[in-house]
């Protein structure tokens, strides 16, 4: 938003969204012990916001704070547990699906998407999703000791954390575009190179 001497203001749209705060408020009864040590590794564990009221979707979690508030003549505690989250709901259901060259992919969500492709390939491959290229280069095979014969490697293109890695060594050098999305409804995913299987994971996302 902005305002200048003119007699109303206005909204320039950045398709940018502030982090969510949102509060659990907790309780423990007739405490044995003050040692709350063990909920606060949990929470400490904890990266999936999922409600009951919205059993098809979760928030991804930032930061957590938790404190005790008050205490009760030692018979109750209430804590309020502050997550903060990313500003969109996933989906639950978030599994690998493979898919072959020309497949349609649908977005069921209603915001765009930011895909983890794994592909098995070797050599020069461009993957183009909606007439957008991406490309990786000169994947190397991997040497497996025992086995002969052509082995592809397993190349992860990750567009959430904008990386490509292999077996958890992030790639540099070797790829070059814009990192693949997945506009609301159908998207058309096709490949070129030596290609052995494609999975993708949507990473589907709401408002």
């Amino acid at each position: 938003e902005y305002y200048t001497d003119n007699d109303e203001g206005g909204i320039i749209p950045d398709s940018t969204f502030e982090n969510i705060q949102y509060t659990v408020n907790a309780y423990v009864f007739k405490p044995s012990t003050f040692n709350d040590t063990e909920l606060r590794k949990y929470l400490f564990d904890g990266n999936k916001l999922e409600l009951s009221c919205l059993p098809n979707v979760y928030y991804k979690i930032l930061a957590i704070d938790s404190a005790c508030l008050n205490s009760y003549d030692g018979l109750r505690f209430d804590y309020a547990i502050q997550f903060t989250l990313k500003p969109f709901r996933y989906a639950v259901d978030n599994d690998f699906t493979a898919i072959s060259s020309g497949d349609i992919v649908v977005n069921e969500g209603n915001r765009y998407a930011k895909p983890v492709i794994k592909i098995a390939c070797l050599g020069d491959v461009d993957i183009t999703i909606n007439g957008k290229r991406f490309e990786l280069k000169g994947i190397e095979q991997p040497i497996v000791e025992g086995l002969t014969g052509k082995i592809y490697e397993t190349v992860y293109i990750d567009s959430d954390r904008s990386i490509v890695y292999i077996d958890d060594e992030i790639q540099v050098g070797n790829y070059n575009g814009k990192f693949p999305t997945l506009t609301v409804g159908d998207n058309e995913i096709s490949w070129t190179g030596d290609v052995d299987s494609v999975e993708i994971q949507k990473n589907t996302r709401w408002y």
